[in-house]
């Protein structure tokens, strides 16, 4: 019984390594197959990619070739025309045939003429530059800023005329082609919109009428009127640190913005200039000076540019003549710093001492200028042997030559000082003379 088991498990291991190593052909076939049947695909693509390049080669010079053709027949047709005229002339007479041949050559002229503007308008929009414009209203966007912007790229896309009236379109389009244009224009707002005012204009199709609807919405989160802007045009004032540029800058801010609200009266040149001259007055007294004389000499006030450009030159001089000090100061805290390890002396280094070439030191131990260095001094040899132990003694003679040296001067140490070295020298000279 166990044999006979035993072999019924052997056939059936037998049957399912064959199952497994058949499975295993099959997949490697349908595995080779699937390959074989990409790299036909593959091949088949290339070559249809090959075909239609070429065909495109060929319908470019097919259209270069007829635009030739259509050029060459149109000054065949112009030079008949004119003979025709000339016949015509001479003879004082007009045959139907003449009018037939002239409206067939004017309707193929026509025709021609037609083909070819389509071809130039076509190369002018294919060679348009693409800019990328970055601009999205939101509530922190100023609404005349993104209105430039917006009309900015209306305008490079032929586009203003649909929301602008002062721009007169010479084209004559259908009515389709009006409605395209506008629905381009308002496919561009909405791209530059966020999503709070996209629901607010949700159901309007014309692009004038949610340019109003935007406006009417930021003048109402601003809550601004014409009076409010007016009052702070009026009470405006320059900071002491501000620049001119930018205080311009904010100026003429306010007065767009106060231009752009509703039942505004304009702004006179002299309101302008009043109010400016009260702004920058206070913290540039100059002005004051400048505009008397102006009166005084010309019998009339600095006008509006007159002050721009004067506070703009003063700020200019102020700067420099602050730089210049700034240099001279740093100029002479260097040489105050410097010290010259040869003379003693301040103002300059060793290497620009005028000593160079002399011969001559200033000597540490004696003081003054001799024509011996410090290392060379007869009075270094008491300190050496210990006769002094001061200043000069064998344990702090180091840290003399080191450091003290740097800043060590005469008037120091006083007349103490002084007497300490004669004693010194003259127990030097003791002992050169006791020497054998």
């Amino acid at each position: 019984m166990n044999e006979e088991m035993n072999e019924r498990s052997n056939d059936i291991n037998v049957l399912e390594n064959v199952q497994i190593q058949s499975a295993k052909n099959s997949l490697m076939e349908s595995q080779e197959s699937i390959l074989k049947r990409n790299e036909i695909t593959a091949d088949k693509l290339s070559l249809t990619l090959d075909a239609m390049s070429s065909i495109m080669i060929g319908a470019n010079q097919m259209l270069t070739k007829i635009s030739e053709i259509s050029n060459a027949t149109l000054e065949t047709e112009k030079i008949k025309l004119k003979q025709l005229e000339i016949k015509k002339t001479s003879t004082g007479k007009r045959s139907v045939e003449d009018d037939v041949l002239k409206e067939s050559n004017q309707g193929f002229i026509d025709k021609s003429m037609q083909v070819i503007k389509t071809t130039i308008e076509t190369g002018i929009n294919n060679n348009k530059i693409n800019i990328k414009r970055d601009y999205n209203l939101s509530q922190k966007t100023n609404f005349e800023l993104w209105l430039d912007y917006l009309k900015s790229e209306l305008q490079s896309n032929d586009l203003l005329d649909v929301i602008d009236d002062s721009i007169k379109n010479t084209e004559n389009y259908s009515e389709y082609m009006i409605q395209k244009r506008k629905g381009l224009v308002r496919d561009i707002i909405i791209n530059h919109i966020d999503e709070n005012y996209h629901k607010r204009i949700l159901n309007e199709k014309e692009p004038k009428e949610i340019l109003k609807r935007l406006k009417l919405f930021k003048k109402g989160e601003s809550n601004v009127t014409h009076t409010s802007v007016r009052a702070r045009l009026y009470q405006i004032k320059m900071g002491t640190e501000e620049k001119v540029i930018d205080f311009c800058e904010r100026f003429h801010s306010i007065v767009r913005e106060y231009e752009s609200t509703e039942d505004a009266v304009p702004l006179t040149e002299q309101e302008k200039r009043s109010s400016f001259y009260q702004a920058v007055s206070g913290v540039i007294p100059e002005l004051r000076n400048a505009d008397l004389i102006r009166r005084q000499t010309s019998l009339r006030e600095m006008t509006l540019d007159e002050i721009k450009s004067f506070i703009t030159q003063l700020e200019a001089e102020k700067s420099s003549e602050v730089n210049e000090e700034v240099k001279a100061q740093k100029a002479v805290s260097i040489k105050q710093t410097k010290r010259c390890h040869r003379c003693n002396e301040q103002g300059h280094w060793a290497v620009e001492c005028p000593l160079q070439g002399t011969g001559k030191w200033f000597c540490y131990y004696c003081q003054s200028i001799r024509t011996h260095k410090g290392s060379d001094c007869h009075l270094a040899k008491a300190v050496k042997k210990g006769h002094f132990r001061g200043k000069f003694s064998k344990t702090n003679s180091k840290h003399r030559n080191e450091s003290e040296q740097k800043n060590y001067t005469k008037a120091d140490e006083g007349e103490k000082f002084t007497d300490k070295l004669l004693e010194v020298e003259e127990e030097a000279e003791e002992e050169d003379l006791t020497e054998p």
